[in-house]
């Protein structure tokens, strides 16, 4: 209570209220989920992004629509906001682009002919977060990529 009242603006107890509560009803993995969560909603943070299971992108983002894309070298920006049907056909997905709409994993995009790379638009866990506009959520899980990967790993 001391370092509440100290700096109340940091929600000490309060967080640790919600921790407790937390792990008490769905235990330690699932408070350890949430904290993933809460970093990769809150704190825009990349590492937590691909710590995430897909199950848990889709638990996150309930109303955000999962599209599995086949990568393909070369798949630009604007390629991608087309297939996951994130933006219009035509001038208007263009500019939505370049007037700052579009974010993949929480990183603002402005070159629709940018082409993708894999450790910045492409997760290491293979998948991508796109938001166009302030709230809406698109998963991406390049399909692709995990075979290539699943291939150089096993002799």
């Amino acid at each position: 209570m001391e370092m509440h009242a100290q700096e109340p603006e940091k929600w000490g107890p309060q967080k640790r209220l919600a921790a407790e509560v937390t792990k008490l009803v769905h235990g330690k993995e699932g408070l350890e989920s949430a904290k993933r969560c809460t970093r990769a909603l809150y704190y825009s943070n990349i590492e937590a992004l691909e710590s995430m299971s897909d199950l848990e992108l889709q638990e996150l983002f309930r109303e955000a629509p999962y599209v599995e894309m086949l990568f393909e070298p070369g798949t630009t920006v604007l390629d991608l906001c087309r297939k996951a049907g994130a933006v219009a056909a035509g001038p208007k997905g263009y500019s939505d682009i370049t007037n700052g709409g579009v974010h993949i994993n929480h990183i603002q995009v402005t070159n629709p002919d940018a082409v993708l790379i894999v450790g910045q638009h492409i997760l290491s866990n293979g998948l991508s977060l796109l938001r166009v506009g302030k709230r809406n959520y698109y998963i991406i899980k390049w399909i692709q990529l995990l075979h290539e990967e699943e291939t150089r790993v096993t002799p």
